[in-house]
């Protein structure tokens, strides 16, 4: 039972190239079955507030990520713009996938990145959520969370309250603020 992590150097707005990335990474170190992945926010597009241009209008990352899932019997993370209704602002969601395809979870980022002006294209969500990753007769139950989350103490305290055991966050996170990264990191971990 393994959990990895991608980083990716993401093609700007190009979904396809993305998922090659994707496809390759995965190809050049093979998860186990059962394994969990975690890619960075918003891997198909980069971090982009194009979303008319960048959202998954069409599910077509959900089922690139449900290929991936079941080709390889893995849970996946991934993160997608979505648009929830004609004239509303996108939401930054991090999807997860069973190893059978099902869609275990859907979360929408509660806090946009501000200083990125993130809040211009996307609204933030309201509830954490809740996944069950399970392989080798082992489970845990995984609360997810994206980038610029990782800030808020009271969302993971939220998680961990409704029955988190791990955190999995995906991010595009800058790499001048890699030490913030890391001690947020831990903070979360020491507090919870």
């Amino acid at each position: 039972m393994r959990a990895h992590l991608l980083q990716l150097d993401l093609v700007w707005e190009n979904r396809r190239a993305n998922f090659e990335l994707v496809r390759r990474a995965l190809s050049d170190t093979p998860p186990d079955r059962g394994d969990l992945v975690i890619l960075p926010e918003l891997f198909d597009s980069g971090f982009s507030l194009n979303t008319p241009a960048t959202a998954d209008q069409n599910n077509e990352t959900l089922h690139f990520l449900q290929s991936i899932a079941t080709e390889l019997g893995i849970t996946i993370q991934g993160s997608r713009t979505r648009i929830p209704s004609p004239n509303a602002k996108a939401t930054n969601n991090a999807t997860i996938i069973a190893p059978d395809g099902r869609l275990l979870c859907e979360y929408a980022k509660i806090h946009p990145f501000t200083f990125g002006k993130e809040p211009e294209a996307f609204a933030g969500g309201n509830e954490p959520c809740l996944y069950t990753w399970t392989a080798d007769d082992e489970s845990f139950q995984v609360c997810p969370a994206v980038c610029y989350d990782l800030r808020f103490p009271e969302l993971f305290r939220r998680g961990l309250l409704a029955g988190a055991e791990a955190f999995a966050i995906g991010a595009n996170w800058p790499q001048t603020r890699q030490a913030h990264w890391r001690a947020l990191a831990i903070a979360r971990a020491i507090e919870n």
